[in-house]
């Protein structure tokens, strides 16, 4: 594979022509003239100079690259913003996240299932206690337990079964308040 010098552009096809660049975005590679004129004498001393410390000592004495120069560090620059914004917005979200759980602590979580009658549009819930009293008295399959199963998807106040739902976790502190919703 052909790689192109970053000082004079020369495209270089054998290994033993160039020298590899430490870069943290990808590979960047200098002829050996080139290296020889920046005070670059081996494979080693390459590797611990960077793209940009190379360019700097280049355009000393090739000013015509310049706009190379200035392109590699306009592009360091959005790199730095960029990493410094996404730290940001990772300290705001950790922060976010420490203050639900600090109000969440001590409490009891309690999931719900939350209907919403599409004909009435009435709201009702129910829990996973109502469901296991209902498979409860089915097991018991006495008639006064038959009786009381109850169709947790029948809307009370209108009775159709066209109901959507969705799971609804609630936080209850120790006095039996609710501190927290979660949909």
């Amino acid at each position: 594979m052909d790689r192109v010098c970053v000082g004079c552009g020369k495209i270089m096809t054998k290994m033993g022509e160039r020298y590899e660049l430490a870069t943290n975005d990808g590979l960047a590679f200098v002829c050996k003239d080139c290296a020889r004129e920046v005070g670059i004498k081996n494979m080693f001393a390459a590797s611990i100079v960077t793209k940009g410390k190379f360019l700097e000592k280049y355009v000393k004495l090739h000013p015509e690259c310049q706009s190379k120069l200035d392109d590699t560090m306009a592009y360091r620059e959005r790199k730095k913003q960029d990493l410094q914004k996404e730290i940001a917005d990772m300290k705001k979200k950790n922060a976010e996240k420490k203050a639900i759980a600090s109000k969440r602590a001590g409490c009891k979580k309690k999931e719900q299932k939350k209907c919403t009658c599409k004909s009435c549009g009435n709201i009702y819930y129910y829990s996973m206690d109502d469901e296991a009293i209902n498979v409860a008295n089915l097991f018991i399959g006495n008639f006064y337990t038959l009786n009381q199963i109850k169709d947790l998807k029948k809307c009370p106040k209108c009775g159709s079964r066209a109901t959507e739902q969705k799971k609804v976790y609630f936080w209850i502190d120790k006095k039996g308040n609710c501190v927290d919703v979660e949909e």
